[in-house]
């Protein structure tokens, strides 16, 4: 668990650059967003909560990395898709958790198809 912690913060450090140290979590699970919210801020990382966009204007012209974690992998993708097509984020500011090696090859295969 520790490798993928790390792989996802160097990630996150990635899109964000030295611009900022905002990652909005996209979860429905609250106690997951707790989680990972603890664990990010030793890493210098600040989890804020999607909604938190709409409510705070000081984050308008922010970089924020977007982490994404659904129910299944189904959802998460459904997410990615949705923030993208919606403008709320770019696709190289997403970083999406996934729970299976085949999920990786079903994104891999719906980003052929689109090109």
């Amino acid at each position: 668990k520790k490798g993928v912690e790390k792989a996802v913060v160097r990630k996150l450090k990635e899109i964000l650059g030295k611009e900022g140290n905002k990652v909005m979590y996209h979860t429905t699970d609250v106690e997951d967003f707790r989680e990972v919210r603890s664990v990010m801020a030793k890493y210098g990382l600040e989890v804020i909560g999607e909604n938190r966009r709409e409510e705070d204007q000081a984050l308008e012209g922010m970089k924020i990395a977007h982490l994404v974690y659904g129910k299944t992998t189904g959802d998460s993708l459904e997410r990615i898709v949705t923030l993208v097509d919606s403008g709320r984020a770019k696709r190289e500011d997403c970083c999406v958790l996934l729970d299976r090696n085949e999920s990786l090859e079903e994104l891999n295969r719906e980003e052929r198809e689109e090109e």
